[in-house]
């Protein structure tokens, strides 16, 4: 803003957008962060007890048949497989879980961190298409001021870390300053896709390049935000989907020899 002359219309706009910010919140809900330290903590608890009744109820139970003399169903002996397996390579399997779960749990806070502290996830450098809602909206506030658009991306950039987006919005500077429009030079360097460079040339003859700006900026950031929330939506049901398939085997398993040793004992 003090580079381009439109400070005053920076500050309104980032109060703005701090404002919208606990509405996209809300929008997106559960996110795809909390889901996957909900995932963890639900693996964690289930890997636990799945581990206690393997370790130290199926043996006592399958002890139990071999003393009756009762053959066991083809479920049993798939789960006492599984159990005898687990108790032999239990300490080699624990790890790998172990650094599953550490993995998730250092990603969500490392995540939590990068986003107070520089305003973006990790590896966002090297993600252009993360960058345009905002560079959208910065240009759409130059662009109604009637202040040149190279200038704001060079304000842009050299706050970037070094990496695909930073280049990505160097090559769009560079063909704007060649006479190249902004729809044109986003649109070579893949920042914007045909259809939106299309939008945004049909803002041009309009004479409203600024609402263009600003409108695609906010639809792409919509957009973005209705995925992640789908995204975090499949997560909790698939998770216990998968835990109620893997709940169901152990229950049927553990429980058809009962039926079956009451008809013999019978």
């Amino acid at each position: 803003g003090e580079q381009t002359g439109t400070l005053r219309e920076v500050l309104a706009d980032e109060a703005q957008r701090l404002v919208n910010e606990s509405s996209n919140v809300q929008l997106l809900g559960l996110s795809a962060g909390n889901s996957l330290l909900w995932l963890a903590v639900v693996g964690t608890i289930m890997t636990s007890v799945v581990t206690f009744l393997m370790v130290f109820i199926i043996p006592k139970f399958k002890r139990i048949f071999e003393d009756f003399g009762t053959e066991l169903p083809a479920i049993t002996v798939r789960l006492l497989d599984i159990s005898d397996f687990t108790i032999a390579f239990g300490g080699v399997l624990f790890l790998p879980v172990l650094g599953c779960v550490a993995s998730i749990v250092f990603l969500r806070v490392y995540t939590s961190y990068q986003r107070i502290t520089r305003g973006s996830p990790p590896l966002a450098e090297h993600w252009p298409r993360f960058w345009v809602p905002e560079v959208l909206r910065m240009l759409s506030i130059t662009a109604a001021a009637g202040q040149p658009l190279p200038q704001t991306l060079h304000s842009i950039i050299s706050d970037l870390r070094p990496g695909k987006a930073a280049t990505a919005l160097s090559g769009a500077r560079y063909r704007m300053d060649t006479g190249q429009d902004a729809a044109e030079a986003m649109l070579s360097e893949k920042l914007i896709s045909k259809r939106e460079a299309a939008f945004l040339q049909a803002s041009v003859r309009n004479g409203h390049l600024d609402w263009g700006l600003r409108h695609l900026g906010h639809a792409i950031e919509i957009k973005r935000l209705r995925w992640i929330k789908r995204l975090a939506m499949l997560i909790e049901p698939a998770v216990i989907l998968i835990a109620g398939i893997f709940v169901g085997f152990v229950v049927i398993a553990m429980f058809l020899p009962l039926i079956k040793l009451l008809n013999d004992l019978s």
